[in-house]
């Protein structure tokens, strides 16, 4: 590592979700700013925001125990992080053989936010016209508690999965045709899917 070179931060979160109970420690990509925000994918500051566990190291590693709120903030932004990276890594191996990049979202530059507590109901949605990803909490009777979406890496993944696919193809999203709803389902499905098989612990 050189002398400017700034090692990777790092944060924890649930790999799949609390009912499993695993939390592991994520190096993340580029320089993440609090919030946590980058220039793609970005905290309101409105709403709420996280500020680095360690100033000196920039890290982000709270104990979902002791601070739920940091770590589901941290780990909501880590799934979406992870997301639009493996499509960009994959979009630019295309590029190379005359495809396109992935530029922003379907609006442009400007990041997509996300909230991770934005009401009572048993929901997760993207918004192209809020330009957000919306992460809600529900009591479930079965489990009797409190179940919060965003804790789910699989359903931050999915909804992760259809803002690059309006993003990638954004004539699907208005379309009034059941099958290319169903095409952004499956694409959600499958961004969780190969979203969750690139963490090595998965893979074991």
């Amino acid at each position: 590592m050189s002398a400017t070179q700034q090692p990777q931060q790092i944060a924890q979160i649930y790999t799949q979700d609390p009912t499993v109970g695993k939390i592991e420690k994520i190096a993340l990509e580029g320089a993440i700013a609090e919030g946590p925000s980058d220039a793609y994918v970005a905290a309101p500051r409105d709403y709420y925001f996280t500020r680095y566990s360690d100033r000196k190291t920039r890290d982000f590693i709270f104990d979902p125990a002791k601070n739920p709120m940091q770590f589901d903030q941290v780990s909501t932004f880590v799934v979406i992080n992870q997301v639009r990276e493996m499509y960009t890594r994959a979009l630019n191996r295309i590029a190379q053989q005359g495809g396109s990049r992935l530029a922003g979202w379907q609006w442009g530059a400007a990041p997509i936010t996300y909230k991770i507590r934005a009401g009572d109901d048993a929901n997760a949605y993207y918004s192209r016209d809020e330009r957000v990803l919306a992460f809600f909490t529900f009591y479930s009777t079965s489990a009797r508690k409190q179940i919060y979406t965003s804790e789910s890496f699989d359903v931050v993944a999915h909804e992760a999965g259809h803002a690059i696919l309006d993003t990638l193809k954004p004539g699907f999203f208005d379309s009034w045709h059941p099958q290319t709803g169903a095409i952004h389902e499956a694409f959600g499905d499958l961004t969780a899917i190969f979203s969750a098989i690139s963490i090595p612990s998965l893979r074991q």
